[in-house]
Protein backbone atom coordinates (compact mmCIF):
# COMPACT_ATOMS: atom_id res chain seq x y z
CA UNK A 1 0.00 0.00 0.00
CA UNK A 2 1.13 3.54 -0.83
CA UNK A 3 1.77 6.39 1.52
CA UNK A 4 -1.19 8.24 -0.17
CA UNK A 5 -3.29 5.11 0.19
CA UNK A 6 -2.73 4.57 3.72
CA UNK A 7 -3.67 8.58 4.65
CA UNK A 8 -6.81 8.40 2.31
CA UNK A 9 -8.08 4.74 3.36
CA UNK A 10 -9.45 5.60 6.95
CA UNK A 11 -11.16 8.47 5.26
CA UNK A 12 -13.19 6.51 2.83
CA UNK A 13 -13.95 3.86 5.09
CA UNK A 14 -15.54 5.81 7.57
CA UNK A 15 -17.04 8.94 5.67
CA UNK A 16 -19.22 8.88 2.57
CA UNK A 17 -17.97 11.55 0.18
CA UNK A 18 -20.43 14.16 -0.65
CA UNK A 19 -20.17 15.07 -4.12
CA UNK A 20 -21.53 18.61 -4.26
CA UNK A 21 -25.00 19.16 -6.22
CA UNK A 22 -25.02 21.88 -8.50
CA UNK A 23 -28.28 23.50 -10.05
CA UNK A 24 -27.01 24.69 -13.48
CA UNK A 25 -30.47 25.24 -15.33
CA UNK A 26 -31.04 28.41 -16.45
CA UNK A 27 -33.17 30.75 -14.28
CA UNK A 28 -36.13 30.69 -16.65
CA UNK A 29 -36.39 27.09 -16.52
CA UNK A 30 -35.95 27.48 -12.93
CA UNK A 31 -39.05 29.81 -12.77
CA UNK A 32 -40.96 27.53 -15.17
CA UNK A 33 -40.74 24.58 -12.81
CA UNK A 34 -41.58 26.70 -9.58
CA UNK A 35 -44.70 28.17 -11.28
CA UNK A 36 -45.47 24.47 -12.69
CA UNK A 37 -45.52 23.39 -8.79
CA UNK A 38 -47.66 26.64 -7.34
CA UNK A 39 -50.18 25.79 -9.69
CA UNK A 40 -50.64 22.09 -9.28
CA UNK A 41 -50.45 23.27 -5.61
CA UNK A 42 -53.78 25.65 -6.34
CA UNK A 43 -55.15 23.14 -8.28
CA UNK A 44 -55.01 20.03 -5.33
CA UNK A 45 -56.09 23.10 -2.94
CA UNK A 46 -59.15 24.02 -5.35
CA UNK A 47 -59.95 20.25 -5.77
CA UNK A 48 -59.97 19.64 -1.80
CA UNK A 49 -62.21 23.07 -1.33
CA UNK A 50 -64.18 21.16 -3.61
CA UNK A 51 -64.58 18.14 -2.11
CA UNK A 52 -65.15 19.94 1.18
CA UNK A 53 -67.62 22.02 -0.25
CA UNK A 54 -70.06 19.14 -2.25
CA UNK A 55 -69.17 17.19 1.20
CA UNK A 56 -70.71 20.00 2.98
CA UNK A 57 -73.08 21.04 0.83
CA UNK A 58 -74.76 17.34 0.59
CA UNK A 59 -74.45 17.22 4.47
CA UNK A 60 -76.53 20.54 4.51
CA UNK A 61 -78.96 18.80 1.90
CA UNK A 62 -79.83 15.93 3.65
CA UNK A 63 -80.05 18.07 7.14
CA UNK A 64 -82.69 20.17 5.04
CA UNK A 65 -84.75 17.43 3.94
CA UNK A 66 -84.66 16.17 7.80
CA UNK A 67 -85.95 19.68 8.68
CA UNK A 68 -88.52 19.37 5.92
CA UNK A 69 -89.89 15.98 6.87
CA UNK A 70 -90.36 17.27 10.27
CA UNK A 71 -92.02 20.44 8.74
CA UNK A 72 -94.69 18.86 7.31
CA UNK A 73 -95.28 16.09 9.30
CA UNK A 74 -96.09 18.87 12.22
CA UNK A 75 -98.22 20.81 9.33
CA UNK A 76 -99.55 17.48 9.12
CA UNK A 77 -100.30 17.29 12.67
CA UNK A 78 -101.92 20.60 12.77
CA UNK A 79 -104.31 20.09 10.33
CA UNK A 80 -105.40 17.39 11.70
CA UNK A 81 -105.95 18.95 14.70
CA UNK A 82 -107.17 22.10 13.33
CA UNK A 83 -110.00 19.26 10.99
CA UNK A 84 -110.57 17.50 14.41
CA UNK A 85 -111.11 21.07 16.14
CA UNK A 86 -113.12 22.29 13.40
CA UNK A 87 -115.07 19.15 13.45
CA UNK A 88 -115.76 19.18 17.28
CA UNK A 89 -116.95 22.94 17.05
CA UNK A 90 -119.45 21.86 14.69
CA UNK A 91 -120.78 18.86 16.69
CA UNK A 92 -120.57 21.57 19.42
CA UNK A 93 -122.67 23.86 17.72
CA UNK A 94 -125.39 21.38 16.54
CA UNK A 95 -125.51 20.61 20.02
CA UNK A 96 -126.39 23.72 21.17
CA UNK A 97 -128.80 24.49 18.63
CA UNK A 98 -130.43 21.14 19.73
CA UNK A 99 -130.99 22.31 23.19
CA UNK A 100 -132.17 25.55 21.98
CA UNK A 101 -134.58 23.64 20.06
CA UNK A 102 -135.74 21.72 23.25
CA UNK A 103 -135.90 24.74 25.85
CA UNK A 104 -138.32 26.37 23.29
CA UNK A 105 -140.22 22.82 22.67
CA UNK A 106 -140.09 23.20 26.43
CA UNK A 107 -141.40 26.14 26.69
CA UNK A 108 -144.11 25.73 23.87
CA UNK A 109 -145.31 22.58 25.07
CA UNK A 110 -145.25 23.56 28.73
CA UNK A 111 -149.14 23.83 29.27
CA UNK A 112 -149.33 20.54 27.06
CA UNK A 113 -152.58 18.66 28.43
CA UNK A 114 -154.74 15.09 26.71
CA UNK A 115 -157.81 16.48 25.32
CA UNK A 116 -159.05 12.99 24.87
CA UNK A 117 -158.68 12.24 28.41
CA UNK A 118 -160.33 14.90 29.04
CA UNK A 119 -162.97 14.75 26.55
CA UNK A 120 -163.99 11.15 28.22
CA UNK A 121 -164.07 12.46 31.82
CA UNK A 122 -166.67 15.01 30.49
CA UNK A 123 -168.85 12.53 29.31
CA UNK A 124 -168.69 10.41 32.07
CA UNK A 125 -169.60 13.07 34.02
CA UNK A 126 -172.44 13.38 32.36
CA UNK A 127 -176.72 12.73 34.02
CA UNK A 128 -178.45 9.91 32.47
CA UNK A 129 -180.20 11.50 29.46
CA UNK A 130 -177.44 14.60 28.71
CA UNK A 131 -175.41 14.71 26.02
CA UNK A 132 -172.29 16.42 24.65
CA UNK A 133 -172.60 18.93 21.78
CA UNK A 134 -169.69 20.31 21.46
CA UNK A 135 -166.20 20.94 23.14
CA UNK A 136 -163.79 23.97 22.64
CA UNK A 137 -160.07 24.33 24.31
CA UNK A 138 -158.53 27.17 24.94
CA UNK A 139 -155.27 27.23 25.98
CA UNK A 140 -152.30 30.63 25.71
CA UNK A 141 -149.07 29.69 24.43
CA UNK A 142 -146.64 29.53 27.04
CA UNK A 143 -145.22 32.19 27.42
CA UNK A 144 -145.01 33.48 30.63
CA UNK A 145 -148.51 35.41 30.94
CA UNK A 146 -151.15 33.80 33.13
CA UNK A 147 -154.40 33.33 31.07
CA UNK A 148 -157.33 34.58 33.07
CA UNK A 149 -159.52 32.37 34.12
CA UNK A 150 -163.69 32.14 33.79
CA UNK A 151 -165.62 34.66 35.45
CA UNK A 152 -162.93 37.11 36.37
CA UNK A 153 -160.96 35.32 38.16
CA UNK A 154 -157.79 35.54 39.09
CA UNK A 155 -155.38 32.77 37.15
CA UNK A 156 -153.82 31.85 40.26
CA UNK A 157 -156.56 30.11 42.47
CA UNK A 158 -156.07 31.03 45.82
CA UNK A 159 -158.34 28.60 46.81
CA UNK A 160 -156.70 25.10 45.48
CA UNK A 161 -153.31 26.50 44.87
CA UNK A 162 -153.49 25.58 41.41
CA UNK A 163 -153.02 27.76 38.37
CA UNK A 164 -155.01 28.50 35.50
CA UNK A 165 -153.65 27.78 32.27
CA UNK A 166 -157.06 27.54 29.98
CA UNK A 167 -160.69 27.07 29.79
CA UNK A 168 -163.17 24.81 27.77
CA UNK A 169 -166.00 25.94 27.02
CA UNK A 170 -169.00 23.17 27.00
CA UNK A 171 -172.17 22.93 25.54
CA UNK A 172 -174.56 20.46 25.62
CA UNK A 173 -178.43 18.78 26.30
CA UNK A 174 -179.88 18.10 29.77
CA UNK A 175 -183.54 16.71 30.68
CA UNK A 176 -183.93 19.99 32.80
CA UNK A 177 -181.61 22.67 34.81
CA UNK A 178 -181.50 20.72 37.60
CA UNK A 179 -179.47 18.00 36.07
CA UNK A 180 -177.33 21.09 34.37
CA UNK A 181 -176.46 22.16 37.87
CA UNK A 182 -175.97 19.32 38.92
CA UNK A 183 -173.42 18.21 35.75
CA UNK A 184 -171.60 21.88 36.38
CA UNK A 185 -170.91 21.24 40.33
CA UNK A 186 -169.72 17.49 39.20
CA UNK A 187 -166.91 19.13 36.98
CA UNK A 188 -165.06 20.05 40.21
CA UNK A 189 -164.09 16.37 40.90
CA UNK A 190 -161.97 16.45 37.93
CA UNK A 191 -158.68 16.42 38.18
CA UNK A 192 -157.42 19.47 36.58
CA UNK A 193 -160.71 21.43 36.86
CA UNK A 194 -161.87 24.54 38.84
CA UNK A 195 -164.32 26.95 38.54
CA UNK A 196 -167.35 25.88 36.50
CA UNK A 197 -170.02 28.29 36.23
CA UNK A 198 -172.83 28.22 33.73
CA UNK A 199 -173.10 30.78 31.00
CA UNK A 200 -176.74 30.06 29.42
CA UNK A 201 -179.22 27.62 29.06
CA UNK A 202 -182.36 27.95 26.96
CA UNK A 203 -185.63 25.65 26.90
CA UNK A 204 -185.57 23.06 23.88
CA UNK A 205 -188.52 23.11 21.41
CA UNK A 206 -190.93 19.74 21.54
CA UNK A 207 -190.06 19.26 25.58
CA UNK A 208 -186.69 17.65 24.54
CA UNK A 209 -184.97 19.37 27.37
CA UNK A 210 -182.35 22.16 27.61
CA UNK A 211 -179.39 23.58 26.05
CA UNK A 212 -176.75 24.62 28.11
CA UNK A 213 -173.29 26.55 27.87
CA UNK A 214 -170.69 25.96 30.66
CA UNK A 215 -167.11 27.34 30.86
CA UNK A 216 -164.61 25.43 33.79
CA UNK A 217 -160.72 26.47 33.86
CA UNK A 218 -157.79 24.25 33.15
CA UNK A 219 -155.40 24.31 35.52
CA UNK A 220 -151.85 23.17 35.73
CA UNK A 221 -153.03 19.74 37.56
CA UNK A 222 -154.40 18.76 33.74
CA UNK A 223 -150.90 19.09 32.47
CA UNK A 224 -149.83 15.97 31.12
CA UNK A 225 -146.01 15.98 31.42
CA UNK A 226 -145.36 14.44 28.08
CA UNK A 227 -142.51 16.57 26.92
CA UNK A 228 -141.54 18.81 30.37
CA UNK A 229 -137.32 18.63 30.47
CA UNK A 230 -135.18 16.71 32.84
CA UNK A 231 -134.79 19.96 35.16
CA UNK A 232 -138.64 20.65 35.35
Amino acid sequence: MSLDDALTEPVNAGFAVMQPRVNLLPQRVKDRRSMRGRRRGSIMLVIISLIVVGLAYGGLTAYQQVLEGRLDSRLDTQQELLAEQRSHAEIAGILDETQLVERRLEELLADDIAPAEITRALRDALPDGSTLTGLTFSVPGADGAESSAPGGASAALDGSGEVAIGQIEITGTGRNQREILAYSEKLEQIAGLRLPYIVSTRTLDDARGNAFTLRVTITDQARTGRYAGENE
